[in-house]
């Protein structure tokens, strides 16, 4: 077990964007027929290695949809009395188009974002509200001549989401968003800050859905991943 010391130099306190003083709901009405559509699809073309019984789960093509407008203008989409998605304020006061996952929708598709593993008891520093230095990851040995940022990260830009899940489960208990991108993390090395933690279990966003971690995803990620590589093998011949 690590020390309260120890623990203190892999978190930095975070205010995060879905605490509790911060959730203001100003609004809450349903998304019409046809924007519902553009927007499911919209989850397709963003987030391709979701599997189509995952987003038949997540979003059935016939489920109407509410969307909750924040103080903040953030807009939280409610699809089946689940929080599944959100956009951030975009120009004009109007949300980007970036459809951002919760960790309801990533307990249904794990794969369909970036994973990074942290030590077993970090989760609940996090929902205490901090931000990840790099000394708390999990960090596996790279292959000869390999990445060591790749082969534990995958790629990624500096802002992308990462799914955080503790090391020995599977089910993320966390999104963050990398603070620098992978080119400079293989740059700087093992240290330094991580992520931010914009939503993690516990927050307000979570606790607005059912605040329920399924026992498995009902289509595992690992499936999903080999169907969507198989899928591209077979387009390419």
């Amino acid at each position: 077990n690590l020390s309260c010391q120890t623990w203190h130099l892999l978190c930095a306190h975070n205010r995060m964007v879905f605490d509790e003083k911060r959730w203001r709901v100003s609004s809450t009405s349903p998304v019409k027929g046809s924007e519902a559509k553009k927007m499911r699809k919209r989850v397709q073309e963003q987030y391709p290695l979701v599997h189509d019984d995952q987003l038949l789960e997540m979003w059935p093509a016939s489920a109407s949809v509410m969307v909750q407008r924040l103080q903040d203008k953030t807009a939280v989409y409610v699809i089946l009395d689940r929080p599944l998605f959100y956009a951030s304020n975009g120009s004009k006061g109007n949300p980007d188009t970036q459809l951002h996952p919760t960790l309801y929708a990533l307990h249904i598709a794990p794969q369909m974002i970036n994973a990074a593993v942290v030590h077993p008891g970090l989760g609940a520093k996090i929902a205490a509200g901090v931000d990840l230095f790099m000394p708390g990851f999990v960090i596996r040995d790279a292959a000869p001549g390999q990445s060591w940022v790749r082969q534990n990260f995958g790629r990624f830009e500096e802002g992308s989401a990462c799914a955080i899940v503790e090391d020995g489960g599977w089910a993320a208990m966390a999104i963050g968003k990398w603070k620098v991108s992978a080119d400079v993390l293989e740059f700087q090395g093992f240290k330094g800050k991580g992520m931010d933690i914009p939503h993690c279990m516990g927050d307000a966003l979570w606790m607005s859905g059912h605040g329920k971690v399924p026992k498995d995803p009902k289509t595992s990620g690992s499936t999903a991943l080999a169907e969507h590589a198989a899928k591209l093998e077979q387009e390419a011949v």
